[in-house]
């Protein structure tokens, strides 16, 4: 038996017991910060085989040193159905399209893709990756699969399947649960065109009733090509689809090539390393944003620190009370009663100076009410806990001098607000 066997989208490793390298299978782990321990990701191990799967992409010379032998590229391949002739109803949209559908096609340039079996395609949101993937499965003229995270998604690969080509819809199958998908072994496989399923129908099956149902499935479909939606999601399972099944071609489709987790999207970048990729990413055109992070400190003086707690006690004291619940029979605000006459509020004259008005709220009863005054003055204590405050965070080694202080504040007998101003003085 071969050491390293090369599948069509898997590598597998034979005789092969955990811990016999470490080093690989530390590099395809991640670190679990609640459980404090690494667990497997882009390796599965199949411990009644002894077989330690990997994925394609990785580098095939990484796999010799480590393990000092060769590989062996096998020659099995899953049956693919033909179709027969698929009529497409209308032409690329634009330059996009066209290079998207000849890097899938392995055209012009793109010729020396010929014996690859797994590839990237990187498009926008918009820019016609279903429609590239519906041409690709048209001019190969092979059964395809085409695996996505939900139905809603399916039902819209299927409309347009049939608004794209001549495919009917009783040539489309859509495996909407386990029992769908066990149906269809009762059914004239040859009939259908294009099987739709989800991730989850597919790990149910796989997690319930073995992972090899799985491949046996592919066998039976007679799938030839694969289509990954949004192979940036469930990455796990993806993977194991790929461990299970030996497809003549795989395609990924995605805007987003990438992981959001830092130490997955390493392991992500190791899948498709050397998968052959096509970004068509506009940065001009294409809509995008741009986040530029920027760490900043001011370094505050108490003084500061003080104006802006002020700043922001005020402009919580300025909202409005909003009532914790109101019955549906209030009537609407169109219909809204006038407050009491007690509560209105006076009017100012023009000789007398504006008088604060306190916030009240008209839905709630009058002796629920809470007036808040919108431009609170600063009394003792409040002026107190702000200096505690400012010492506590910006001169911490200095805490020892408010005691003097406050006591030097209690025999002043000018207001808060001034002795508030007399300490800005002091401070600049």
């Amino acid at each position: 038996m071969n050491k390293i066997v090369v599948y069509r989208t898997h590598i597998e490793i034979n005789d092969y017991n955990l811990g016999d390298c470490p080093s690989l299978e530390r590099t395809f782990s991640i670190y679990d910060m609640t459980y404090h321990k690494r667990i497997p990701k882009g390796q599965i191990y199949d411990e009644e085989r002894r077989v330690l799967m990997l994925p394609r992409g990785i580098d095939i010379g990484f796999l010799e040193r480590l393990l000092c032998t060769e590989p062996v590229v096998s020659a099995d391949i899953d049956p693919a159905g033909d179709i027969g002739k698929v009529q497409l109803k209308y032409k690329p949209r634009d330059e996009v399209q066209i290079e998207a559908i000849k890097f899938m096609l392995n055209m012009d340039k793109y010729s020396r893709y010929d014996y690859t079996t797994m590839k990237s395609v990187n498009l926008n949101t918009g820019k016609g990756k279903t429609y590239c993937a519906i041409a690709t499965a048209a001019y190969l003229s092979l059964r395809s699969i085409v695996i996505t995270d939900s139905i809603g998604w399916l039902q819209q690969w299927e409309k347009f399947f049939i608004e794209y080509t001549d495919i009917q819809q009783d040539e489309i199958y859509l495996i909407s649960g386990a029992p769908s998908l066990m149906k269809l072994y009762n059914r004239d496989i040859s009939k259908y065109k294009v099987i739709l399923s989800t991730h989850s129908t597919l790990k149910s099956i796989g997690d319930k009733q073995g992972w090899d149902k799985i491949a046996d499935f592919f066998k039976y479909c007679q799938i030839g090509i694969k289509f990954f939606d949004e192979a940036h999601l469930n990455f796990d399972n993806m993977f194991q689809i790929d461990c299970y099944s030996n497809t003549f071609i795989t395609y990924y489709l995605t805007a987003t090539p990438g992981r959001s987790d830092m130490m997955e999207n390493n392991i992500f970048g190791l899948y498709f390393k050397n998968v052959p990729s096509i970004n068509l990413f506009d940065v001009d055109r294409d809509p995008h944003t741009k986040y530029a992070a920027i760490r900043f400190n001011s370094n505050p003086n108490p003084v500061e620190a003080t104006q802006s707690v002020e700043t922001s006690q005020s402009t919580e004291a300025a909202k409005p009370v909003e009532p914790t619940s109101v019955e549906s029979t209030q009537p609407t605000e169109a219909t809204q009663p006038t407050p009491p006459t007690s509560l209105k509020q006076p009017q100012a004259s023009n000789t007398a100076s504006p008088t604060k008005r306190p916030q009240t709220n008209p839905i709630m009863r009058p002796e629920k009410q809470v007036h808040v005054d919108a431009t609170p003055s600063l009394t003792l204590p409040i002026l107190k806990f702000r200096l505690r405050y400012a010492y506590k965070k910006y001169l911490p080694k200095k805490m020892k001098m408010l005691g003097s202080l406050f006591r030097k504040i209690n025999h002043y007998t000018k207001t808060p607000d001034a002795i508030f101003e007399d300490l800005c003085k002091l401070c600049e």
